[in-house]
């Protein structure tokens, strides 16, 4: 699971608080005491911004084992600090991703 995460160890806040990656055992899309984080992002630099736009959900994004992403395709858009450079990563169902330069 990658979710966003404020506090670094709850699913919750906005992306541009950070997020978490681990390993759901239970599948509850929560991180629970003893499972495996495998990566955690601090805050992004102050008036910097980051989204998630998925078909279903901005909560979390799911992948399965074989790579394949539960969530439906979606897009990170990313806009820096000073506003004048964004970044938009595309990811589609098998977690492929192609990155393109954007506005803000």
């Amino acid at each position: 699971v990658l979710c966003k995460s404020q506090d670094h160890q709850h699913c919750g806040g906005d992306w541009r608080d950070g997020w978490i990656v681990f390993v759901d055992q239970n599948k509850n899309r929560q991180y629970d005491e003893g499972e495996l984080i495998l990566q955690v992002q601090n805050t992004l630099p102050k008036f910097s911004n980051l989204t998630w736009k998925g078909f279903f959900s901005n909560d979390e994004i799911i992948f399965e084992p074989n790579l394949e992403q539960l969530s439906a395709n979606g897009q990170f858009e990313y806009c820096s600090e000073s506003g004048h450079q964004g970044w938009n990563l595309t990811m589609n169902r098998l977690a492929r991703t192609q990155l393109q330069q954007g506005t803000c």
